[in-house]
């Protein structure tokens, strides 16, 4: 009976591993595709960027102008560890593996892989930033627009709520002088009584 107990459990065992990475597999896959498509190695160099940028202007606000070998020394370090920490050991495919696991189906990611392979989703690909950018662009640019009427309003709404606030409180203190007086007044009578 031990025998076919454990038997059972192994079978079962290994058939629900074995879906496990079936699964995997069938996403793993359009997800190695989909950052191929999306070259997204590209994102190590584009943080070493930012922390390279981050770095100067620490600096520079620490020790003013600095030269721009130096710049370039701290890029190519930046550069070289993020490769290292993203690229060679798989982190960056892990974090997106992850994501995308979470978010689609095996179906949904192969659908991906079909559009960004058709025209449609190369031109998505050659321009979305550049959409992107101009979008966030243009309401940056909206917003400044309505800035200063958006503060008037704002300005006015704290206004009125700091009035009423101040009429409570003044309110609520005259509550309290006239409970404070009818005390007085019950312990008086009591007094005299």
């Amino acid at each position: 009976m031990p025998l076919r107990s454990t038997l059972c459990t192994t079978l079962f065992c290994l058939f629900f591993t074995t879906g496990a990475l079936a699964l995997e597999a069938e996403k793993r896959e359009p997800i190695d595709e989909l950052l191929d498509i999306m070259e997204s190695r590209k994102l190590s160099d584009l943080m070493a960027r930012n922390l390279t940028f981050t770095m100067v202007k620490a600096l520079a606000g620490k020790y003013g102008n600095l030269d721009r070998a130096v710049a370039d020394i701290i890029y190519q370090e930046a550069q070289a560890i993020m490769y290292e920490q993203y690229i060679l050991s798989g982190k960056l495919n892990d974090i997106f593996y992850d994501l995308y696991d979470e978010y689609y189906t095996a179906e949904e990611l192969q659908a991906l892989v079909r559009f960004y392979k058709s025209p449609a989703g190369r031109r998505m690909l050659e321009v979305g930033d550049r959409i992107s950018t101009r979008s966030i662009d243009a309401a940056r640019e909206h917003a400044m627009s309505f800035g200063p009427m958006a503060q008037k309003r704002i300005q006015k709404k704290l206004e009125e709520a700091s009035s009423a606030l101040a009429e409570s409180a003044a309110q609520a203190e005259l509550e309290k002088q006239k409970a404070s007086r009818s005390e007085a007044t019950g312990s008086d009578k009591k007094n005299s009584e």
